[in-house]
């Protein structure tokens, strides 16, 4: 059995209106299925990893 599933939780600030001069801080959370992992390598020591 395999599990792809992914959640992020990210720190974000938004607004409640356009006339609104305060943001507000939260957490929002996105979920998703990986579908592909991508590995690129760079001369011997840098690697860059894409989901």
């Amino acid at each position: 059995m395999q599990n792809s599933g992914v959640c992020w939780k990210e720190d974000i600030s938004s607004y409640s209106s356009r006339k609104d001069k305060n943001p507000r801080l939260g957490i929002a959370t996105y979920y998703g299925v990986l579908k592909y992992i991508i590995e690129i390598h760079y001369g011997i020591e840098k690697k860059l990893v894409i989901f």
